[in-house]
């Protein structure tokens, strides 16, 4: 009876530790990330970076124009000294405008995940993003800037939602990976283009769909 007992408390003890265990590995995934720098990038806006290379855009607003042209309306990019470190963006539901060059030559860039409040993204936002790979751009979506997304050369397929009006010119220029593209449209929004060469230089490029809403393009057998 000692014997057996004595097996039982071995087996208990096992059974405790490996518990254990994995309490401490699930205590330590979930406090793995931590903070690495912050700032504000909006009047009501602000980012972090953890050093599993994630940044978040959290606050409200619209995020600044960081673009160097010396207008008084226009910020550094308080981040800059990261943008090598940057692999993850994730926006915070609040946020309303992704500012013009705000992650430009970010080239280990890999995932950006929008919020549904986001209604533009600006002139150069993610141009260079030589890593960015493909994304679900929000239903909220209104507007995109000439050059967004300019020489992201890993995107392979993009979907325009149903809202957006306003499509600039060369927005995907460059992006020589891009393969399908899709561009909603709605009787409210248009889908009216004001810019032309939305896809020069995407030599990869086989097919177009539009949305049969769309009151500005037409997509015939695959061509815009």
């Amino acid at each position: 009876m000692k014997v057996k007992v004595c097996n039982k408390v071995k087996t208990y003890a096992l059974l405790l530790v490996f518990a254990m265990g994995l309490l401490f590995a699930k205590t330590e995934n979930v406090y793995a990330a931590k903070e690495v720098a912050s700032g504000q990038c909006g009047d009501t806006a602000y980012w972090s970076l953890d050093d599993a290379g994630v940044m978040t855009i959290s606050g409200s607003g619209r995020m600044w124009d960081v673009r160097s042209n010396g207008d008084e309306d226009e910020h550094e990019r308080s981040w800059e000294a990261y943008i090598n470190d940057i692999k993850s963006v994730v926006f915070e539901t609040g946020i309303t405008n992704v500012g013009d060059g705000a992650f430009a030559d970010c080239k280990n860039l890999k995932n950006v995940s929008f919020c549904n409040t986001i209604t533009g993204i600006d002139y150069l936002a993610f141009a260079y993003c030589s890593s960015l790979g493909n994304f679900t751009l929000p239903d909220s979506l209104t507007y995109l800037r000439q050059q967004a997304f300019w020489n992201c050369t890993s995107i392979t397929s993009v979907a325009i939602p149903d809202m957006v009006a306003f499509i600039d010119a060369s927005v995907f220029d460059g992006c020589t990976s891009l393969k399908y593209a899709y561009i909603g449209g709605s009787t409210e929004a248009g889908g009216y283009v004001t810019g032309n060469c939305i896809f020069r230089n995407c030599t990869s490029l086989e097919k177009i769909e539009v949305s049969e809403d769309n009151l500005g393009l037409e997509s015939i057998d695959g061509v815009l």
